[in-house]
């Protein structure tokens, strides 16, 4: 139950959250901004593996969630972008929710949100797109070029034994660069998770890209980002194959439920950032924040009289 100023309602905690705005000021913030906090003190005293699978399931409404997210997976046939961007801002949207509730709550898919879906979708897409630009032709040349360094060993001979001495080699130096292309993709994903819930909770894409912001989220959360990634590698391991078994669409709804666990994670990396010590992301209000009247406590006052 909840309490309002005009008498006590039900609360649904699956409802859409009210517009920003509507919570107080906050010292510190910029202009036409609010910060991103939890509503109380936070349970979370580290990562909540299960809770990311089994929160997605509370809501009366989540074979809905499931069957939205079902088809903006599978409009990647016929649409690339749309469907993917509009789910993306879905899965921020129940981030801001998590993180206001602690835990406790999120929205069901609403069409009449569609535009802040979008919108939250589409800058941080893009801030990931900038990053794979930047990044990916690097990663790529060196794995090519342990590859191409692993064939000259194979074509050519040893000193001692050419029957083996090449392949040994080039299967140590295979597996070094398997290691290090691994080690790439999580420097990367380190970097642009980071920008990407910038720019998805703050619904700005200039103010992503504060990399001293960004250095610190990934300085102080890098431990629990990878085994929160390795946990959903595994769990995709479980879950996929059980997909293709259900007539091969099931692997659509399968990928649903673990990009809503990576969201439950987005939730648990940004709080307990907070906890130890970070700073809040900034959501850029659409509106502004209506002034607060001052109300009168006392007496009624007489209404001014006409001059003649």
């Amino acid at each position: 139950m909840s309490q309002s100023p005009f008498g006590s309602q039900e609360a649904n905690p699956y409802e859409s959250p009210k517009q920003a705005g509507s919570s107080p000021g906050y010292m510190g913030a910029p202009p036409g901004t609010e910060p991103v906090l939890p509503g109380s003190s936070s349970h979370l005293h580290g990562l909540a593996y299960w809770e990311a699978i089994e929160y997605q399931f509370r809501s009366p409404n989540w074979m809905m969630n499931l069957f939205w997210g079902f088809l903006a997976v599978l409009s990647q046939m016929v649409i690339p972008v749309a469907g993917p961007v509009l789910f993306l801002g879905y899965q921020f949207r129940v981030t801001d929710a998590l993180i206001r509730s602690n835990g406790q709550s999120f929205p069901d898919f609403n069409w009449d949100d569609v535009e802040d879906y979008f919108m939250r979708g589409l800058w941080a897409i893009l801030a990931a797109i900038l990053v794979t630009i930047v990044t990916v032709p690097f990663i790529l040349g060196g794995f090519y070029c342990g590859m191409f360094g692993i064939l000259a060993l194979l074509t050519s001979g040893g000193n001692n034994k050419p029957e083996d001495g090449p392949i040994v080699l080039s299967a140590i130096i295979g597996v070094a660069v398997f290691l290090l292309f691994f080690a790439a993709i999580m420097v990367v994903n380190l970097v642009s998770s980071p920008l990407m819930l910038r720019a998805g909770l703050g619904k700005d894409f200039s103010r992503a890209f504060d990399f001293r912001w960004v250095f610190d989220f990934a300085g102080r959360m890098w431990g629990k980002m990878v085994l929160s990634t390795l946990f959903l590698t595994m769990m995709s391991l479980v879950l996929m194959p059980l997909g293709l078994v259900v007539c091969f669409v099931g692997i659509y709804a399968s990928a649903v439920i673990l990009q809503m666990a990576g969201t439950h994670f987005w939730y648990q990396w940004y709080v307990l950032y907070l906890q130890a010590g970070g700073e809040p992301i900034y959501l850029t209000l659409t509106k502004p924040r209506p002034m607060q009247a001052e109300v009168y406590q006392g007496e009624p006052m007489d209404p001014p009289q006409r001059m003649n």
